[in-house]
């Protein structure tokens, strides 16, 4: 997601055209968004698992928590 965002981010500044700054921010909060819609699918498909899973690793940027592969 945080390379769509940063990929976004640059075409629209390189653009520097209204249209190309509306579509963008609305791609940019859609890829925001994403993460929430799918959490609980990937919960209830994966299960615990999944839930190890988030509790190592951060939804967009940061450190990772605990171990990575246990």
């Amino acid at each position: 997601y945080i390379g769509d965002m940063l990929t976004m981010l640059a075409f629209m500044i390189l653009t520097n055209a209204w249209r190309v700054w509306i579509i963008g921010a609305l791609g940019i909060i859609l890829n925001l968004l994403a993460p929430f819609v799918e959490e609980p699918w990937l919960e209830g498909r994966f299960g615990q698992d999944y839930r190890a899973y988030k509790r190592r690793v951060p939804r967009f940027l940061g450190r990772r928590k605990g171990k990575f592969l246990t």
